[in-house]
């Protein structure tokens, strides 16, 4: 195993690691005597998670569902934010982007690398979207568009940026990305979400779906995503309400909770 040099010479504490890689990491660490941390996030299962958990020492979930399917050794925990996140302006996000202070703003993102789908579906339907709003589009790195309206505010990606541009939205739309999931239970945004199609976004999706207007890519038009946007954007208690609900579903306020059982390991 290539892995294996690379633990001798790099003596870690512990190991965790997330994706297919993670399945030789963690065998080479138990391997050695080296603290193994697994912690899941999505809520479907992976192949990865079953095959790494019975040789891990701390097993760490975001779902309670998780915890039900994996065993008593789980431990629930939710899913930390990063704390960046949790310090975004209005303010700044409206001198940053330019937009209209008098406008409420939606913010359209298609996960780390953009999606091409939502990009075009946005294209078709901005015109009459900036007619009441004011529109940030994350369109990902070279996906780029050209805006055609004053409102309409095209970056490839933002990154000390995208907690202002999240403070600023009223309505976010987006993927289901248990990253984007977690930062919109943080801030208790009210988003549509359209899951990845036969992806782990689905899954995801699916579980918060009394907390956002969820829509299923292969079934929707643009139209219809007009039209979910615009029912959000004119009904404020709604947004409210669905706010809290995202909020509640997902502990996001774990990270030194998660660095203290991460010590516990270490010492014993």
């Amino acid at each position: 195993m290539d892995v294996l040099p690379c633990f001798l010479e790099s003596d870690p504490d512990f190991a965790s690691a997330g994706g297919y890689t993670a399945v030789p990491v963690i065998y080479a660490a138990k391997l050695l005597g080296v603290p193994v941390w697994v912690h899941h996030q999505d809520v479907e299962l992976t192949r990865t998670t079953k095959l790494t958990v019975p040789f891990a020492d701390l097993v760490t979930v975001a779902w309670e569902r998780n915890r039900n399917e994996l065993g008593d050794r789980v431990k629930l925990v939710g899913n930390p934010v990063r704390e960046s996140v949790l310090h975004g302006s209005r303010d700044r996000a409206y001198e940053e982007f330019k937009i209209n202070c008098k406008k409420p703003t939606v913010l359209v993102m298609g996960g780390g690398t953009g999606s091409v789908w939502i990009n075009e579906v946005v294209d078709e339907i901005v015109g009459e979207l900036i007619v009441q709003a004011n529109v940030i589009h994350l369109t990902g790195s070279g996906k780029r568009i050209d805006s055609k309206h004053p409102d309409h505010h095209v970056r490839e990606f933002v990154d000390p940026e995208m907690a202002d541009a999240l403070a600023v939205s009223d309505v976010v739309v987006c993927r289901a990305g248990l990253a984007t999931i977690t930062e919109l239970a943080a801030l208790s945004k009210v988003a549509v979400m359209i899951p990845l199609p036969n992806s782990p976004q689905e899954a995801n999706g699916q579980m918060v779906e009394d907390a956002c207007v969820l829509l299923d890519q292969r079934h929707v038009s643009s139209t219809q995503l007009l039209e979910s946007i615009e029912a959000l954007l004119n009904d404020k208690q709604h947004r409210r309400d669905l706010g809290v609900k995202m909020h509640n579903k997902l502990r996001t306020d774990v990270a030194d909770e998660m660095v203290e059982m991460l010590t516990r390991i270490l010492v014993d």
